[in-house]
């Protein structure tokens, strides 16, 4: 077991996850952290937490921050014409609306956008001149695809993105009602 559960995780017993260092947990969040090996910079030394807010510090060398998500529900989509029922939206476009409800298991999701020096080593290519924490763009979807299943990692399905963007919130969107 590599953490302590917390109630947030119902109990969740969790095996070593090759690749995977344990950071402990957020403390605006409460919720795990993990740092992949093979998106980190070999000689670099792992994230520290600030002393005094508790964040993980990063820079260009740092590899991908995963987050557990515990297990939980969501719904996807929107409501339109339901005033006051969770996610309503009356500008919501159709395709929007009557999205299914799913139940996801517990799941990794990196903290934040894959940066352009991750990419880079993700890739096994040297990363020159570019501010290395911008966001990585450009890429083909089967491109990344490949270059994520070769990193024994993939992209988040519709579902695992909507939960986490969320954060558990019910207004039309994750930000709030407008």
């Amino acid at each position: 077991v590599l953490f302590r559960s917390t109630a947030i995780y119902r109990g969740l017993r969790l095996a070593r996850q090759p690749g995977l260092v344990p950071l402990g947990q957020n403390p605006d969040t409460a919720l795990f952290e993990f740092l992949d090996l093979c998106s980190h910079r070999e000689d670099h030394p792992l994230p520290a937490r600030d002393p005094v807010s508790g964040q993980l510090r990063v820079d260009g060398d740092t590899g991908i921050v995963f987050v557990l998500l515990p297990a939980g529900t969501v719904r996807l989509g929107a409501r339109r014409g339901d005033p006051g029922m969770a996610q309503n939206d009356e500008e919501a476009e159709a395709d929007e609306l009557h999205g299914e409800t799913v139940n996801l298991d517990e799941f990794l999701l990196a903290r934040c956008e894959l940066t352009v020096a991750q990419w880079a080593r993700l890739r096994g290519e040297p990363f020159a001149g570019e501010d290395p924490l911008l966001p990585a763009a450009g890429m083909q979807w089967q491109e990344a695809l490949d270059a994520l299943r070769a990193a024994d990692m993939s992209l988040p399905s519709e579902a695992q993105w909507e939960y986490a963007c969320r954060a558990r919130t019910t207004t039309p969107w994750s930000t709030g009602r407008d």
